[in-house]
This record gives C-alpha cells, structure tokens and sequence, in this order.
C-alpha cells in the first residue's frame, strides 16, 4: 500500500485537536516527498500508524517513514497534541522525552504530559480493576481465573497439577509456605539438589534454619532476611539515629 494509504487513516481517527493533526499530517507528507531510498545517519524509522493502533501494520514497509532524529521528537509531541486521550501516545511522548536527552521539553510541557500519564495510567489501572483483570484485585479474582483455566501460571501440566493438590505458591502464602516446609523435610523441595544443602538441613546448619535477633528492632529472623534488612541495614536503627540530636 502507499505511505498516502496510512495517513488517510490518521485523518479518519477520531481528534480532540484538529489543530495539532492537521500539523502532523503536513509535516508527515513533508518527509514522505523527500524520503531518502536508505537510512541516512541520524535518522530514524517512524510509523506513521502507530504500533498500538495496528500491530498488524508493525512490519509493513509502506508503514514506516525515515525521518531525522528531531522530526521523529516532533512528530511524537504532535501525535500527544492531535489524540491527548489516547494513552498510548502519552506514554509514547513521555519515553521520547527521557530518550532525547538533548531535547529538552519546558517545565509546564513536562508537568501537562505526567499529570496526563499518570492520568491515564489510573484510568486504565481502574478498568483492569473493575473487569476484574487487574494483579492486585486479590487472591478471589485469581482463584477465579484458575477455575476457568486463565490465569498466567497454568499454562503447564505441573502447574496444573500444583494448582490441582493445593501446593501452587500462588494460590495463598500460608499454603506455599507450608507445602515448602514439607518439600523441605521429605527431600523433595527443588532447591535441594545438592548434598550440600542437604546435609546442611540435615545438619540444622541451613540458612533458613538459622535465626537471628535484630539488635536495633527486636525481630527474629533468618540469617539470610538478617543480612538482607537487618543489622546495620535496619530501618530502627535509621530511626534513632535521626531522633538523636
């Protein structure tokens, strides 16, 4: 298909700003006429329908424009202007913006583009929440979707199994935390391949086996949690020593 193919759909796409699109499109078809036949240095491919609208376009070579370095910065803050709803072009102008160190942006441009975001980052989050796709909605909407066989984790004759006996850590952390309790005693934990984790346990020698009492809060916990948060890493020791004057 033609490149004029691609920026007729643009057109057709529905704008809040006639303005910044009309502006695109002229600059867009500016580049198409003097288009060099190779990629010259500094300069980049640019899809003139972008990515999220229509995957299926990603590899359609009429799709893509060469255009320069700085044209592509433009035309990704015109594409924010001409569709400011669509999320996928904030998000598109907001990773330009951090590529392009040495195009600096103004203070309020950057201050409208993250409340925007970050705008749109909640109402999506929002959607995934209220039809029930969203991580964090909690462990009733994953037991859901391993019921109906959706969830990520059951793509695998193991994990189906596991899902199936109760022992998947990502049904409930009491229940993964007490099947790994067994799997460690009856040997059958895969992280004991080796003889020297196993003596260790056997031996009671095991990081996980040893405790340790945190000096500044108190806490017991394993040497390996000791070493990691613990000790002089300790949030309370943190704490006091700024209460101290």
């Amino acid at each position: 298909m033609p490149k004029s193919i691609y920026i007729d759909y643009l057109i057709e796409q529905p704008s809040s700003n006639h303005h910044y699109l009309n502006r695109l499109i002229k600059i867009l078809n500016h580049f198409i006429s003097i288009e060099p036949s190779k990629k010259p240095k500094g300069f980049e491919k640019h899809h003139i329908v972008p990515k999220s609208w229509k995957p299926e376009w990603i590899k359609e070579p009429d799709n893509l424009l060469k255009v320069p370095a700085k044209a592509h910065y433009v035309i990704h803050h015109l594409l924010w202007k001409a569709f400011p709803k669509n999320y996928s072009m904030v998000k598109a102008f907001k990773e330009m913006s951090h590529r392009h160190q040495k195009q600096r942006i103004t203070i309020k441009v950057f201050d409208i583009l993250r409340n925007e975001f970050s705008d749109a980052q909640r109402a999506k989050a929002r959607k995934r929440v209220a039809d029930g796709t969203h991580p964090w909605v909690g462990p009733k909407n994953n037991n859901r979707r391993i019921d109906n066989g959706t969830h990520p984790f059951l793509g695998g004759e193991l994990n189906r199994k596991r899902v199936a006996d109760g022992t998947h850590n990502f049904l409930d952390g009491s229940i993964a935390r007490k099947s790994n309790a067994v799997r460690i005693t009856n040997g059958t934990h895969n992280f004991l391949d080796g003889k020297i984790t196993r003596k260790q346990i056997e031996d009671g020698k095991h990081p996980s086996q040893i405790k340790k009492t945190c000096p500044h809060c108190g806490k017991s916990i394993s040497s390996g949690m000791f070493q990691r948060w613990h000790g002089n890493r300790c949030k309370s020791k943190s704490v006091l020593a700024i209460s101290i004057p």
